[in-house]
């Protein structure tokens, strides 16, 4: 999810070290899930992400963001057969060497990814998610810059308590990820004319998932706010 001009390698050094270790992973384990996968009759492997921040967070914010990265892509997952209803989600320092990973996709999580405190600068033609395509594949990487997604709805969530803030921060992560897997799923670079694989985000269409939950008399503070729009990759 950025501003145009397709999948981009960005990062490379500080992204090494990730990838490397995860690819070792992948060699590892996923040849047998792929032979799993084309097997008549039987499922493909539960999806599990394994994230990484590169900034400490707090327990609270690691539970806010499974939570409300389960509670999207059950949703999604009802539209787009591609993606797993029920992925099995980890702290990139939990994993141990040898453990079995099925089918991983690694997130990094760059920047501030707590809840803006304050209004921050909107972040005018940058990207705030994306993903790599090597050798006409797109690689199961997926990197989220928090800082620019705190940047952009910052202004809209200003009026929110903090427990409030820290979902809809969660939320708005969760939806960036998504866009991303979306991609990696289906191993195109295409978009929908709606909904979260669209070509073109707003605000609303980041804090969507938490305005659902919203009651009415909280929904009605936000009315008449104009969305900022930012393109998604």
């Amino acid at each position: 999810m950025t501003t145009p001009g397709g999948f981009r390698g960005r990062d490379t050094k500080a992204w090494l070290p990730y990838a490397r270790f995860f690819a070792a992973l992948i060699s590892l384990y996923c040849a047998p899930c792929v032979l799993f996968a084309l097997a008549p009759g039987l499922t493909a492997p539960r999806t599990t992400f394994v994230v990484f921040s590169d900034r400490p967070m707090t327990e609270s914010a690691w539970a806010s963001l499974f939570a409300e990265l389960r509670r999207e892509a059950a949703s999604v997952a009802r539209t787009i057969s591609a993606l797993d209803d029920d992925p099995q989600l980890l702290k990139g320092l939990d994993v141990v060497p040898g453990q079995l990973i099925d089918n991983p996709i690694v997130v990094k999580l760059r920047g501030d990814c707590q809840a803006p405190a304050r209004v921050r600068p909107f972040p005018s033609g940058a990207p705030l998610g994306w993903v790599r395509r090597e050798e006409g594949h797109i690689s199961p990487f997926v990197q989220v810059d928090c800082t620019r997604v705190a940047q952009l709805i910052s202004q809209r969530i200003s009026w929110m308590d903090d427990r409030q803030k820290s979902a809809a921060m969660s939320g708005a992560i969760a939806r960036v990820i998504l866009h991303e897997w979306i991609h990696i799923a289906q191993q195109s670079d295409s978009h929908a004319r709606k909904g979260i694989s669209k070509a073109r985000f707003g605000i609303d269409d980041l804090l969507s998932g938490f305005y659902a939950e919203l009651s009415s008399s909280e929904a009605s503070q936000r009315a008449g706010k104009p969305a900022a729009k930012i393109q998604p990759e």
